[in-house]
């Protein structure tokens, strides 16, 4: 555990803003943000916090939240446009609610005028230079920080976006580099890389007459993904408990391989029949997100929903697959077992 060099000033004053990386013992790097005081990192008791007492409350490196955690190989940007000045993610849950975002019937209260902010921030690789963001149409470029390459962003929500926006932030990846889904109302707009002694730009908003656009050759790193086994095979076995609105499905099977560290994950994967009652159908899933033994039987639950009048088949994988983030079983990957369920 660490904490990075970096101290932001809040824009409306009083303590400022820091970073914490913390590695698990899976191997994961996580990223804590919070305010600052005499170098440790904290909440705020506002914005519903600590039941608005005011004080500083110093935030637990085991306070981990599931988003901010990465491979240490996978560098990504993370950003939130309803993040309370008290310091506290909202990945989870919401302490208060931006002025912007309609109530629900168990939604907490409306987070003050002015107590909503705009972050920016995460790990872009020993490579990375400085990352760029634009205010009222200037960009402004701040330096990444130590050899993760660390950044941190934290700005007023601009009325525009304020008005505009549908929900809580977004969330921008770079795998070995690459942007993916880099967009208009991100935090940040541009990246700057150093490769070789070379640099080069990457972005949605990148500068005309400055560095080349990055390239794949220039910029991919290795992914320390350890390979999947082939041809592992386990038995399924399925039991469907109906309730509320559908069914849960129950699966055991048993692990033909160790998982040791958080880059690999067993998971299941449920897709649902479509048609005019059942909709479009779709696949979704979860992964177990722990250590497991050669030889141990695990158990998984997905819920399936059933809308009136839909029937079919639904179809299931068990995937021995890459983690990168949670339920992204993607890249190298092995289905090891089937299974099916029809809804009566």
């Amino acid at each position: 555990m660490r904490r990075v060099a970096i101290s932001v000033p809040d824009p409306a004053g009083g303590l400022p803003w820091g970073m914490r990386v913390v590695r698990t013992t899976r191997g994961l790097v996580c990223l804590q943000i919070g305010r600052l005081l005499d170098g440790r990192l904290g909440i705020l008791g506002q914005d519903g916090e600590f039941d608005d007492d005011g004080l500083f409350h110093e935030l637990s490196a085991s306070a981990l939240e599931p988003g901010p955690c990465i491979a240490p190989s996978v560098w990504t940007i993370l950003s939130d446009n309803g993040v309370p000045a008290a310091g506290a993610l909202t990945i989870n849950r919401l302490s208060c609610r931006p002025p912007w975002l309609r109530a629900w019937a168990s939604s907490p209260k409306r987070c003050p005028v002015g107590d909503e902010r705009l972050v920016g921030f995460g790990v872009l690789g020993p490579h990375a230079v400085s990352v760029s963001y634009m205010v009222d149409g200037r960009l402004h470029t701040v330096p990444t920080v130590g050899g993760l390459g660390a950044y941190l962003i934290v700005l007023r929500v601009p009325p525009k976006l304020r008005q505009n926006a549908p929900g809580l932030g977004g969330t921008t990846g770079l795998l070995g580099g690459f942007p993916i889904g880099a967009g208009k109302g991100e935090v940040v707009s541009r990246m700057l890389f150093r490769y070789g002694g070379r640099l080069c730009q990457t972005g949605f908003d990148r500068q005309p007459h400055g560095p080349p656009q990055c390239k794949s050759r220039i910029y991919r790193t290795r992914v320390l993904v350890p390979g999947i086994l082939r041809g592992l095979h386990t038995a399924v076995a399925l039991k469907a408990r109906r309730v509320p609105g559908g069914y849960d499905l129950e699966v055991a099977f048993t692990a033909p391989a160790a998982v040791t560290n958080a880059s690999v994950a067993y998971g299941i994967q449920v897709s649902r029949p479509s048609g005019a009652a059942c909709g479009r159908g779709g696949t979704n899933g979860q992964s177990l997100e722990r250590d497991v033994a050669r030889g141990e039987v695990l158990h998984m639950t997905e819920f399936v929903r059933q809308p009136p009048g839909c029937h079919g088949v639904v179809h299931g994988e068990v995937v021995l697959g890459s983690e990168t983030g949670a339920l992204r079983l993607i890249g190298s990957d092995e289905t090891i077992g089937r299974f099916s369920f029809t809804l009566p």
